[in-house]
């Protein structure tokens, strides 16, 4: 029986646990932890299976498959925090065994264990950020999974030191694109993290610097008894932008009592910035008092636009 009670000591709102790997999961590393079941205490698949993920070639040798797991079962995941003279060391993989094509793999406890509810571990949240896709959606995570209505500024040298990017990308655009909306996807779909944020600048013009990053949590509460449902939804085809524009103008008019026109003029404003830096496959969601806006963008398929209402 594995004994985790020594987590008991944290709580979820300790801004103290950090987690960081020894060495950082490639891409294929990050693959083979999102397809595999990791609730369970062990793996046995395939060279075959293995190799795709790997990207491998079939008749690779089992040699340089055995290499991929060996560099894979050597990180290490490690758990500090400073306030409380922690420090806590695993490995996910614990062995490994290669048997013609069968392949076992064992997982350590702290792994499976942490894809099971109700136990010490769930404060680590290890369940989400060995899933993560992307690079450093663990990272910002962890500076962003304590936000509950407020919000967290983030400045953008924290903001590079955290995707390790301090002498790289010097456009603010490049980041967001390459980076930031990438994991922010990242955070919603695995860790069921929805954020929003603004940008800090130094000055009132279109060029003025980015000082830094506003992050705000979007809490959606839905009118409707079933709270996953929106009180509006459609499906459809948009030929570009101005028609999701104005789509979402007219839908708005219907379910806002607010008709003064500067508050609509401050809307569109806003709306305006938001709807014309959607790219293909965006997710955008847009908060009122009283209501929010989810858009799913597909620039040549169905995208879905749904209005959620606040209680």
């Amino acid at each position: 029986m594995n004994d985790f009670s020594i987590f008991k000591k944290f709580t979820t709102t300790d801004n103290s646990i950090y987690i960081e790997f020894s060495k950082k999961l490639n891409k294929k590393e990050r693959d083979f932890f999102n397809i595999v079941d990791l609730k369970l205490p062990k793996l046995i698949t395939t060279k075959d299976f293995l190799c795709k993920i790997f990207d491998l070639k079939k008749e690779s040798s089992s040699e340089e498959l055995q290499n991929a797991l060996t560099r894979l079962s050597h990180k290490e995941i490690i758990i500090t925090s400073k306030s409380l003279n922690f420090y806590y060391k695993l490995k996910p993989i614990s062995s490994f065994f290669m048997f013609n094509e069968t392949i076992s793999i064992n997982f350590s406890p702290e792994i499976y264990c942490s894809f099971h509810t109700k136990n010490d571990l769930e404060i680590l949240n290890l369940n989400k950020i060995l899933k993560f896709k992307e690079k450093y959606s663990y990272r910002l995570f962890q500076h962003l999974k304590t936000i509950k209505n407020e919000s967290l500024y983030i400045e953008i040298e924290t903001l590079r030191s955290i995707f390790e990017i301090e002498n790289s990308y010097d456009r603010f655009f490049d980041i967001e694109k390459n980076l930031l909306k990438p994991i922010l996807k990242d955070l919603e779909t695995i860790a069921n993290l929805n954020l929003t944020y603004d940008k800090v600048k130094n000055g009132v013009n279109k060029n003025s610097k980015i000082l830094g990053l506003t992050f705000k949590k979007i809490n959606l509460k839905i009118s409707s008894p079933k709270e996953s449902e929106p009180v509006y939804r459609s499906t459809k085809l948009f030929k570009n932008l101005f028609e999701l524009h104005t789509e979402i103008l007219n839908i708005f008019k219907k379910f806002k009592d607010e008709e003064s026109y500067n508050y609509g003029y401050y809307f569109n404003s806003k709306l305006l910035i938001k709807i014309y830096n959607l790219k293909n496959n965006d997710t955008f969601l847009y908060e009122e008092k009283n209501m929010t806006i989810r858009i799913h963008y597909q620039k040549d398929d169905l995208s879905t636009l749904e209005i959620f209402l606040k209680k």
